[in-house]
């Protein structure tokens, strides 16, 4: 009963959301409230919330290789209208322009000319049709904040992005909308796991350069591996990453992006520096 009105509801609001304007959307467990009278009846893990999800998944389509599955689901529930919670989906940005409905936004050009870094809210990523570098047409996106906060302070123009060790929803809607990331992140299985998600989903739009062996051994390994978490080496599928993976097997050791700041810094005056 609850199920096939929810189905019937979905459908009375095809084409009322266009993609871009979170105005027209509507959360999870409000729809649920709606529905059911119960917030929490949709919810992943509930008999309702997963028959509903398989229901949706059918007509979306399949899921896109190097997509986990929390962003697969989504990407389906959003694709009808439909937020899950994003109270903690939200990116600091750094030089950094977007546009809507024709025009740069406001706050992103402020956040520029003032030179200020921000946290973006996927709220706000949403209404955007376009988010690009203030220069050139390249940007890093980095896991740590530290780091984030260090290299922003050290350059002031450059387009640098952080998405605080989850590739939540936000950073799937931001990566959407670019056309050329260099990612830095962590030496230790979940690292390279985000590094290959992103790279099996946007492919040459990611450069791994900074994933690569050197940066694996200038981020001083001494931290031992969770002994769990040596499968998740097994499955990366990019060739650069797997050499970097089956060192950090051998090693048992993991390296953290924090050591590795002064060769962040080279790499930026001797390669980024061209495509800004």
């Amino acid at each position: 009963y609850f199920l096939g009105n929810a189905i019937e509801k979905i459908n009375q609001r095809a084409g009322q959301f266009d993609g871009v304007n979170f105005d027209n959307y509507i959360y999870l467990a409000v729809f649920a409230a709606e529905i059911t009278s119960n917030p929490y009846e949709f919810d992943e893990g509930t008999v309702l919330g997963d028959w509903l999800f398989r229901i949706l998944a059918l007509t979306y389509g399949d899921k896109p290789a190097g997509m986990s599955y929390m962003e697969y689901r989504d990407r389906v529930f959003e694709h009808y209208g439909i937020l899950l919670d994003d109270i903690f989906h939200f990116l600091s940005v750094n030089h950094m322009l977007a546009r809507s409905n024709g025009e740069v936004n406001s706050v992103w050009s402020a956040s520029c000319r003032n030179q200020v870094s921000w946290k973006a809210p996927l709220k706000h990523i949403l209404k955007m049709d376009l988010i690009y570098p203030e220069l050139g047409d390249a940007l890093i996106l980095v896991e740590n904040a530290s780091v984030f906060y260090i290299l922003s302070a050290m350059f002031n123009s450059l387009p640098i992005v952080c998405f605080h060790g989850k590739l939540r929803k936000s950073i799937w809607t931001f990566m959407d909308k670019l056309s050329k990331v260099y990612y830095a992140g962590d030496f230790d299985p979940e690292g390279l796991k985000m590094a290959d998600d992103l790279k099996q989903a946007y492919g040459d739009m990611i450069d791994l350069s900074l994933m690569r062996m050197k940066y694996y051994e200038g981020s001083k390994p001494r931290t031992k591996i969770k002994p769990a978490n040596l499968d998740i080496l097994d499955k990366i599928r990019d060739e650069k990453l797997k050499e970097v993976a089956e060192a950090i097997k051998d090693t048992k050791l993991v390296g953290h992006q924090y050591n590795l700041i002064e060769m962040y810094v080279e790499h930026i005056f001797y390669r980024i520096i061209n495509d800004l």
